[in-house]
């Protein structure tokens, strides 16, 4: 299991700055699977994703434009999907991931 905690701003202007990328640093790493960058700020893992929000605020950006805010105690389920995640408040959001290894389907 990994948790990460993502700085107010994280994400919200789609540039990174030092903050963020040791946010992203710490969420990859020991994770299984490889990491894929597609947009600034967007990704995907070659991962099943059990993610929960420990504390704070976080919306969750889909590679379709849509975003879910998700607060303490949510928990998202994801499957290699591209996204990003957005801290647009003002306090610290720590989530925690539970992250599988997994291969992508080429036909899908």
């Amino acid at each position: 299991m990994n948790v990460a905690e993502f700085p107010p701003g994280m994400g919200v202007d789609q540039q990174e700055d030092g903050r963020t990328t040791a946010a992203r640093e710490r969420l990859v790493t020991g994770e299984p699977g490889e990491m894929m960058d597609v947009d600034p700020g967007m990704h995907a893992t070659d991962t099943a994703d059990i993610c929960f929000v420990i504390s704070g605020e976080v919306c969750l950006a889909l590679d379709g434009g849509d975003e879910e805010v998700l607060r303490p105690g949510d928990v998202v389920v994801q499957m290699g999907t591209v996204h990003a995640w957005r801290n647009r408040s003002a306090e610290p959001c720590v989530v925690g991931f539970a992250v599988f290894g997994a291969e992508r389907d080429a036909g899908a």
